[in-house]
């Protein structure tokens, strides 16, 4: 019988393979490691799969997909403050695409926290324009902070991109009641 050793799963027969003689993980077991990782992703084990994001860190502490997979895992449970760490690693390191800097402007938004938001938006779509999520992510924080004519600027960006969004379509037409341009809301 396997007996699991703490909490990410990994049965005892396994450390002499994992461990080094020094208890670093061995390259060679990267990919094992990476392959449980993935079976407690796929299971919706996601504390799990933190943890052993965490154990492989202490072993790889530079490898940006493992900060980038821990924080988006981190971000799904609400654990914003790892997450935030392990964006911020990203950023460090210059490995920060659109899409880190969006779900990091996605966490500062959730916290309250607009202004930062905000700009982690722009510099999103300064990285790449293309992203229909960054820029409703914008329109929507922008809404709420009765920026009315840059929530409209960006609500017809996403329609640009996607024009069946009927959750932008309808936050465009809520944008254009709040700012009074009442025909355009109707339309």
């Amino acid at each position: 019988v396997k007996q699991p050793l703490g909490a990410v799963g990994i049965n005892v027969e396994d450390i002499d393979r994992i461990e080094n003689d020094d208890g670093s993980i061995s390259k060679y077991d990267y990919g094992f490691l990476s392959r449980v990782l993935q079976d407690f992703i796929v299971k919706k084990k996601y504390k799990e799969a933190v943890g052993l994001c965490g154990l492989l860190l202490e072993s790889f502490p530079n490898d940006t997909q493992i900060h980038y997979l821990r924080g988006l895992l981190n971000q799904k449970i609400g654990n914003f403050e790892q997450a935030i760490k392990d964006y911020n690693f990203l950023i460090e390191q210059e490995a920060a695409d659109a899409q880190i800097l969006n779900n990091l402007g996605a966490i500062y938004a959730d916290k309250k926290e607009s202004e930062e938001a905000q700009d982690l938006f722009i510099k999103a779509i300064g990285r790449n324009p293309d992203i229909a999520e960054v820029h409703n992510n914008l329109a929507d924080l922008s809404l709420k902070t009765k920026q009315y004519s840059r929530a409209i600027e960006e609500y017809n960006k996403v329609i640009e991109k996607e024009p069946n969004n009927i959750e932008a379509l309808y936050n465009l037409g809520m944008a254009y009641m709040f700012s009074k341009d009442y025909s355009k809301a109707r339309e």
